[in-house]
């Protein structure tokens, strides 16, 4: 499995650094439109916390999921 590369996971972001309200409502909104995407597939993450949400910039990725199917 390859990846890219990314920054930070979210769990670093809210307690290590003092996020901009503009970055945490970004990053917020793409892991929501993510868990979208995978229910829309009859998916769910089985394992959703801040670490299993990477960062870079603005950007965010659900990883290491355990994947049911609904």
């Amino acid at each position: 499995v390859v990846r890219e590369v990314m920054d930070r996971d979210f769990n670093y972001l809210t307690y290590k650094t003092s996020l901009p309200l503009k970055v945490l409502k970004t990053v917020l909104y793409q892991t929501l439109l993510g868990l979208r995407d995978l229910h829309s597939a009859n998916l769910c993450h089985g394992a959703l916390c801040p670490s299993h949400i990477l960062t870079k910039g603005t950007e965010a990725k659900l990883v290491d999921a355990t994947f049911g199917q609904i």
